[in-house]
């Protein structure tokens, strides 16, 4: 849930930054630094999440195979 109001909070940031002043707004305003720094740690957190969850998915994949040949 956390997460989910730190990303709805970067993209109004982003939106805010963009109407007020283009893409020269985002280089000038230091908010938008941070919400990149933000942005790019969730991308980190979910390439990790991702990553994680295959290699636990083929290690049960090749316990059930195990388990199921044995039955």
């Amino acid at each position: 849930m956390q997460m989910v109001q730190m990303m709805l909070t970067w993209l109004r940031q982003w939106l805010t930054i963009l109407r007020m002043g283009g893409w020269r707004g985002v280089f000038a305003d230091r908010r938008a630094v941070t919400s990149v720094e933000y942005g790019l740690i969730a991308l980190i957190i979910i390439i990790g999440i991702v990553v994680g969850s295959n290699k636990i998915g083929i290690q049960l994949s090749g316990t059930f195979n195990n388990v199921s040949s044995e039955l």
